[in-house]
């Protein structure tokens, strides 16, 4: 669990991916990884915790109640890989990892 920081090559602008990204993940939940420009992590996200609220119980193969259960163990899975997620993000948008002697 160590601080990563990632460079965006063009802006030069650079984010600080940590222990901080738990939290931050943890009370702002799909919005945080939208800020930060995650936006298929923050859909993902969004998409499966709340998705129990579109589930109509009378015709549903799988019950409203067990789908808010996943939805907990979906939402704690985003919160607890955070820092992962947010580090495969930054790679996949060509972010370039640094570190404290090319800083």
């Amino acid at each position: 669990m160590q601080t990563r920081r990632f460079r965006q090559p063009f802006t030069e602008s650079v984010e600080t991916v940590g222990p901080g990204t738990i939290w931050w993940a943890l009370f702002s939940g799909p919005f945080f990884y939208w800020k930060k420009g995650a936006l298929i992590e923050g859909t993902l996200m969004g998409v499966a915790a709340f998705l129990y609220l579109f589930v109509d119980p009378d015709t549903s193969l799988i019950s409203p109640a067990l789908l808010d259960n996943i939805d907990w163990l979906v939402w704690g899975g985003f919160v607890l890989f955070a820092p992962l997620l947010m580090a495969m993000s930054y790679r996949r948008r060509g972010w370039v990892e640094i570190t404290d002697e090319a800083v």
